[in-house]
């Protein structure tokens, strides 16, 4: 979703659109592989990398406003 705002904040609309159909088939893909079994059992441990992933997030998003 960030990827997406971002890109719409600095792209023109062509950009833009490119923006939201590679990130559509990366989701797709990402269903895909899921569903074929490719994917690994999810590790629900949350350990200090998703701490300072969500950190940069909010970051980058607070930084667009």
């Amino acid at each position: 979703m960030l990827i997406v705002i971002t890109a719409g904040l600095l792209f023109d609309r062509r950009e833009l659109i490119i923006t939201i159909v590679l990130s559509l088939l990366a989701v797709a893909g990402l269903i895909g592989a899921e569903n074929a079994g490719w994917l690994p059992p999810p590790d629900y441990r949350v350990t200090f990398t998703q701490w300072v992933t969500i950190a940069v997030i909010l970051a980058l998003g607070g930084s667009l406003t």
